[in-house]
This record gives structure tokens, sequence and C-alpha cells, in this order.
């Protein structure tokens, strides 16, 4: 379970801000892959959530002129994702954040009507980091590098030119690796 809520200000018709905050509780599972790690299997009952922000601007081309017609878009910003679990180190478990400035590119397709339509936005972080609880790190402090990427790709319906209801499909892939430990995490989301 959680939410997302995004925000968008149109200081033209081309360019815009944005706003994004979301939250969610997750389940895990994780795999032994190495036969130096010392646990199997995830422990039950664990409670873990995750937590996003991001804030943004950009610029719109519009075939058509027109705000509610066909668009492609790109922006640029900063998006922060969290994971927050306990910590645990016989199950190599803490929690991390990744972060950076965001390069954000996608399109909007009306389908007959422009009250309702297909969209698709991709997220990718340039220069992202990563950082674990203070308590415990396996990844270490140094060394480590990261990656995060987003996709959402779903239907829009308007119901007043102000307000638009969107669902669909959201991926967010974030990996952090140490290149002299070869330790490394990754978490995904699908929702």
């Amino acid at each position: 379970l959680g939410f997302r809520l995004n925000g968008e200000v149109w200081i033209t018709k081309r360019w815009f801000a944005d706003l994004l905050v979301g939250a969610s509780t997750v389940s895990y599972s994780q795999t032994l892959t190495s036969a130096s790690a010392t646990t199997t299997s995830s422990s039950p009952g664990v409670s873990t959530s995750t937590r996003t922000f991001g804030i943004s601007a950009g610029y719109k081309y519009l075939p058509e002129n027109d705000i509610y017609g066909s668009q492609v878009f790109v922006k640029l910003g900063y998006l922060n994702w969290g994971w927050s679990t306990p910590i645990s180190s016989t199950d190599l478990l803490s929690s991390k954040s990744y972060g950076g400035l965001n390069l954000g590119f996608g399109g909007v397709l009306p389908i007959t009507t422009r009250d309702w339509g297909a969209l698709l936005n991709v997220n990718v972080l340039l220069f992202p980091g990563v950082s674990e609880e203070t308590a415990y790190r396996p990844l270490g402090v140094t060394d480590v590098s990261a990656s995060g990427t987003t996709f959402f790709i779903g239907g829009y319906h308007y119901f007043t030119p102000q307000i638009a209801v969107r669902a669909g499909g959201n991926i967010e892939i974030f990996s952090g690796e140490n290149s002299v430990t070869g330790a490394s995490a990754s978490q995904k989301t699908f929702s």
C-alpha cells in the first residue's frame, strides 16, 4: 500500500515545474549470491517502506500547439528515493537512500478524445549517490557507485482542465556496488 502525488505548474504553455512525493509499504525477498554471505533467506515479518521525493523543471514540445494534445517532454531536477528497513547484520540489511540529478523524458498521446490518453515517463539519475544507515553499511563507505531508473507507463483521464487521474504500472530500480569489496545491493519496486 502507498501513495504517489504529482503536482505540475505550467509556467507557460511549454515550460513547467513539477513536484513528486510518495511513500509505500514494501515486502521484500533476498537471494544468496555468494558463498561468503551469512544469510540464505529473508527474516519473516520484517516491515519495510519506501519514500520518494522529486522536484524538477522542464520543457514540452507540443506538435499540435495544444496543451491537451500530443506532447513530448524533457525535464531536469533532483530525485531522492529511500528504502527503510530494520538494520540486520545477519540478513545483510540496512536502510539506503539514493539521490542525484534527475533527467526525465516522456510523452503523452491522446486516444479517441483529448480527455483520455496514454503516457510514458522515464527518469534516470545522473551522477547518483547512495548512502546507508550509519550503524551498519554492507556496501561500505568509499568506492561505492550507484544507479537509479524509474519507468511509468499508463493512461490518464481529465475530469476538468485542471484535474486528471493517472493509472498504470511503475517500476523503480536502484542499486549500489562497492568496486573494491564487490558488495552490491539492488532495490526494485513494481506497483
